[in-house]
């Protein structure tokens, strides 16, 4: 009777070693995952700006003389999706940073834009607020990819897939993507 109770506590504190070592495992990994959501959110934050800079310019561009509709309407409807928080906020980089580029290369067509302090401002927001998101990309697909390594880690794979854990995906630049 003696050897079954030893058995039992043996396999008992077993149970508690690995217990605490997946507790551990699990709190490495949800410090790595927090780093990343971290990341996204200030991308988010970013698109943000990117979104009252889109505000500005359609209103620039439907108090003025120059009206180019195509423009104002993908202007229009990316200002819904940025402020629609279910989107895709890496995705939205992409589509953002085209229309802007587009949009803010209207001075090319329109001279007299040039001369237009708003317009001017704002192709300079879009240019530090360009700088911010590149960085930030960077940085994001620097700590996607730590918590990506780290996640699959034989030992460290099975507790989080065990917590359902997350696979992040790293920003890649379309290859037609273009910046100011």
């Amino acid at each position: 009777m003696d050897n079954a109770y030893i058995i039992i506590i043996v396999i008992f504190m077993f149970l508690i070693v690995i217990g605490i070592i997946s507790i551990g495992l699990y709190n490495r990994i949800l410090f790595r995952k927090k780093k990343v959501d971290d990341k996204l959110n200030s991308i988010k934050q970013m698109l943000i700006e990117r979104g009252d800079i889109i505000r500005r310019l359609n209103t620039l561009f439907s108090n003025s003389s120059f009206h180019e509709d195509n423009i104002m309407l993908e202007l229009n409807d990316l200002y819904k999706i940025i402020n629609d928080n279910n989107s895709d906020t890496i995705g939205l980089i992409s589509s953002t940073n085209k229309i802007l580029v587009k949009a803010l290369s209207l001075d090319n067509i329109y001279p007299e834009l040039i001369k237009n302090q708003e317009y001017l401002s704002l192709k300079e927001s879009f240019k530090d607020n360009q700088y911010k998101v590149l960085y930030g990309l960077e940085t994001y697909n620097d700590v996607v990819e730590e918590y990506n390594n780290y996640r699959n880690k034989k030992i460290i794979n099975i507790v989080s897939r065990l917590f359902k854990m997350p696979d992040y995906d790293s920003y890649v630049k379309d290859k037609d993507e273009v910046s100011l």
